[in-house]
């Protein structure tokens, strides 16, 4: 077996997370993951480095105009399922890389 694939618990571990969030995490496609037989999942050392990344201040900052963007879509959309919310964070990074000072480039 591979030296540099551990396992979920193990992944767990060392990032001092919960093995419900390293398995939602690879459910919802943020963790890659393989799969060696019917039950025993494991992630690539690797991918676990680049799941774990400094904040930067763009991803945190927001005006307060997008604040309440934000806050008007969550709001209508109501409770969303875990593939809703998945698809979301697929979709939502590279729109938000697309706009530059509020305009779609």
């Amino acid at each position: 077996m591979p030296a540099d694939l551990v396992t979920v618990a193990e992944a767990a571990t060392v990032l001092g997370l919960s093995e419900r969030t390293i398995r939602a995490a690879i459910a919802d496609g943020t963790l890659p993951a393989v799969r060696i037989g019917r039950k025993l999942i494991k992630v690539s050392v690797a991918d676990l480095a680049a799941f774990v990344r400094p904040v930067a201040a763009a991803e945190v900052e927001l005006s307060e105009e997008d604040r309440a963007a934000v806050a008007a879509i969550v709001a209508a959309a109501g409770p969303l399922s875990p593939e809703a919310r998945a698809e979301l964070r697929r979709l939502l990074p590279p729109a938000l890389e697309s706009r530059v000072d509020g305009v779609a480039c």
